[in-house]
């Protein structure tokens, strides 16, 4: 799991900082739900890491974007050393990352992040701005050959989410 640096408390209310207290309620919570409800991982995955983060931000219009990525077998390990080594400075540098995860029940060889949006034009610009850094273009031919399948998915609030 990779967490954000704790930003300081004056800005803890941009969409871009997650202290890590938050990733440690959630896990622990998730833990809890799991072992009352079963074994539907990501239905509360995506609920409560989504409601535990908004729960700091409130009245900050969001997105969630939802990358999960699926690893060949016996990839995944490497690909998260490497991600870490080479990419992960770089893609918190330019995108607000909720958290970074893998699967532990369910699919495995699996890695999902979330990352929080004002609007569908900042992902654009933001993931932009990424793609033509030098750091993440070195990395980037090194991680796909071990990613088997990714998939995304772009997550609005509902009328009723605490935040829209």
């Amino acid at each position: 799991m990779f967490l954000r640096k704790q930003c300081p408390l004056d800005h803890d209310l941009l969409p871009e900082c997650l202290p890590a207290i938050a990733a440690a309620a959630v896990f622990s919570h998730l833990s809890n739900m799991l072992s009352d409800r079963g074994n539907n991982f990501e239905q509360l995955f995506d609920f409560e890491i989504t409601r535990l983060y908004y729960a700091q931000h409130r009245g900050i219009p969001m997105i969630v974007e939802k990358r999960t990525y699926t690893f060949h077998p016996g990839k995944l390990a490497e690909f998260l050393t490497l991600y870490e080594k080479e990419a992960f400075e770089v893609h918190t540098s330019y995108l607000p990352l909720i958290g970074y995860f893998t699967t532990d029940i369910g699919m495995l060889n699996q890695a999902v992040s979330l990352w929080g949006y004002a609007s569908m034009a900042e992902r654009d610009e933001k993931r932009a701005r990424l793609y033509a850094d030098p750091r993440w273009i070195a990395f980037a031919p090194k991680a796909t050959p071990l990613i088997q399948k990714m998939e995304t998915e772009i997550l609005l609030p509902t009328k009723f989410s605490p935040i829209r």
